[in-house]
C-alpha cells in the first residue's frame, strides 16, 4: 500500500517580517528613549547651573544692597543713587591729600559693574541653554510620538497578516484533511484493485498450469508422431576416421591424430567408438574439435554415454559425413527438432545443412545421380483441400504445404529407387557426432 506523505509546510514569511518590523521599531523607541534621556539630562544640568547662578546673583544683589546702605545710609535708595553718591564723594575727597579711599570706591565701583555684566552674560546663557533643551525635548517628543504611531501602524498591519494567516493556515487544514481523504479513498480503491487483480492472476495462473500440461501433451504426442512418420533408414557404415592419442578427463579434454593436413576445422564433430569398433553398441561419446594444429586437434568431450566407460587413448573416432580424401554429397530435406523441444522446424534443417558442410561436404539442392547421402526430417502430413468457401489465405497455405508432402515424397522414392542411403534426424547426429550447441555448452 501508498504511503501517505506530508508535505512539510512553508515558513511563515509574514511572521519574520514582522518580527524584522518590530525590531526596527523598537531600535527607533530605544534611540528616541535614548535621545530624550540625554537632553533630560542636559536640561537637568543647565537649570542646576542657573540655580547656582541664580544664588550668586542674589548673593551680589545682597551684596549690592549693603553696600549701597553702606553709602547711602538706607536700603531704599538704588545703585544708581549710590553711584552719584560715591562719585560725589569722590570728587570731595579727590583734593584731598589721601586719595586710596577714592581708589578704593572706584575699583568696588568696578568689581560690581563687572559681577553685574557677568551676572547678565549667564543669565542669558542659562536661558538659552533652557531654550535649546526645550526645543530638542519637544523635538524628541515629536519624533517619540512619531515613533509610536508608526509601531502601532505596523502592530495593525501585522495584527492583519496574523489575522489572515490564520485565516489561510485553516483554510490549508481543511485542505489538507480533505486531501488526506481523498487518498484514503484512493488507496482503499486501489487496494480492491490490487485484490481483484491478484484473483484473476492466480487465475490465469491456474490456468496457465493446465495449458501447459496441456501444451506438455501435445508436444508428448507431436514426438511420437515424429518418431513414427521418420523415414526408414538403410544401414549406412561409419568407418573410423582417426583415433584418440591422449585423454585429460578432468578437463574433459583429448587429443585426435587430425589436424589440418587432413582437413580439419574448428567445430566438427566426431562419435568416440571402443578401439576397432564401429557399431551402436560399441559408441562411448561424441566430441568437439575446439583447436587445430597441422598434424592433430584438440576436443572437447560433449557427450559421454556411460561414466564407468570413459574416453580412452586408441579409441576409435568416426564422422560418415568427413572424408580427408573426397567430398560426399547430401540432399536435406524436411523440417528437424534438433534441440528436443518437440517441434522440428525450417532453422533445423539449416543448421544440419550448415554441419554437413562444416563436416567438408556438399549439400545439394535437389536430388540426382551424383547424391551420396539423403537426410530426412519429420515427414510432412498431407494437407487437405479447403473447400470452395475457402479464404485466399487457406489456399494458399494448402499449396505451400502439397508443395512440401510431394517434394518430400518425391525425393524418398528416389532415394530408394536408387538404393542411395536415407538417414533419419537421429541416425545423422549419431554418425556424425552432431550435438546442439546448448548441449555442447
Amino acid at each position: 500500500m501508498a504511503r501517505v506523505v506530508h508535505q512539510r509546510r512553508n515558513i511563515p514569511y509574514l511572521l519574520i517580517t514582522f518580527v524584522f518590523l518590530f525590531l526596527i521599531a523598537a531600535t527607533f523607541a530605544v534611540m528616541g528613549y535614548t535621545a530624550q534621556d540625554d537632553l533630560k539630562q542636559t536640561t537637568a544640568k543647565a537649570q542646576n547651573k542657573a540655580k547656582t547662578l541664580q544664588k550668586q546673583v542674589e548673593t551680589l544683589v545682597g551684596q549690592q544692597a549693603e553696600l549701597v546702605k553702606g553709602i547711602t545710609g538706607s536700603t531704599a535708595d538704588s545703585v544708581t543713587a549710590a553711584l552719584v553718591r560715591v562719585s560725589t564723594a569722590y570728587a570731595t575727597v579727590s583734593n584731598v591729600s589721601e586719595p586710596g579711599l577714592a581708589e578704593a570706591l572706584e575699583a568696588m565701583h568696578k568689581d560690581v559693574l563687572a559681577e553685574q555684566a557677568t551676572v547678565k552674560s549667564e543669565k542669558n546663557r542659562a536661558n538659552r541653554s533652557e531654550t535649546l533643551c526645550k526645543t530638542q525635548a519637544s523635538d524628541a517628543d515629536t519624533r517619540i510620538d512619531e515613533l509610536e504611531a508608526k509601531i502601532e501602524d505596523q502592530s495593525r498591519q501585522i495584527r492583519a497578516e496574523r489575522a489572515t494567516n490564520a485565516k489561510q493556515q485553516k483554510q490549508r487544514e481543511a485542505d489538507l484533511a480533505q486531501a488526506e481523504g481523498r487518498l484514503r479513498s484512493t488507496q482503499k480503491r486501489l487496494q480492491g484493485e490490487i485484490d481483484s487483480r491478484d484473483e484473476q492472476i492466480n487465475s490465469f495462473v491456474v490456468s496457465l498450469q493446465a495449458e501447459k500440461k496441456m501444451v506438455d501433451s501435445l508436444k508428448h504426442k507431436v514426438s511420437v508422431l515424429a518418431k513414427a512418420n521418420q523415414p526408414v533408414e538403410q544401414e549406412v557404415k561409419n568407418p573410423p576416421d582417426g583415433q584418440v592419442f591422449a585423454v585429460e578427463e578432468d578437463d574433459a579434454i583429448c587429443y585426435i591424430n587430425l589436424g589440418t593436413n587432413k582437413g580439419m576445422q574448428t567445430g566438427m564433430t566426431f562419435t568416440v567408438y571402443r578401439q576397432g569398433g564401429s557399431t551402436q553398441k560399441d559408441k562411448k561419446g561424441m566430441l568437439r574439435v575446439i583447436k587445430v594444429t597441422p598434424s592433430a586437434s584438440e576436443c572437447r568431450i560433449v557427450e559421454l554415454i556411460s561414466k564407468d566407460e570413459p574416453i580412452r587413448e586408441k579409441d576409435t573416432i568416426a564422422n560418415f559425413a568427413y572424408s580427408a580424401t573426397r567430398a560426399f554429397t547430401f540432399v536435406v530435406v524436411g523440417k528437424f527438432d534438433l534441440s528436443g523441444a518437440g517441434i522440428p522446424s525450417d532453422a533445423g534443417r539449416q543448421e544440419v545443412t550448415r554441419a554437413i558442410k562444416r563436416y567438408g561436404s556438399k549439400v545439394g539442392s535437389a536430388f540426382d545421380f551424383q547424391t551420396d547421402y539423403v537426410v530426412m526430417g519429420a515427414r510432412p502430413d498431407k494437407p487437405t483441400e479447403p473447400g470452395d468457401g475457402a479464404s485466399k489465405t487457406s489456399q494458399r497455405a494448402y499449396q505451400i504445404a502439397l508443395a512440401d508432402w510431394k517434394a518430400f515424397s518425391a525425393i524418398e522414392k528416389k532415394a530408394r529407387d536408387a538404393k542411395i542411403p536415407i538417414l533419419n534426424q537421429n541416425r545423422f547426429m549419431d554418425l556424425t557426432g552432431y550435438v546442439p550447441d546448448k548441449a555442447a555448452e
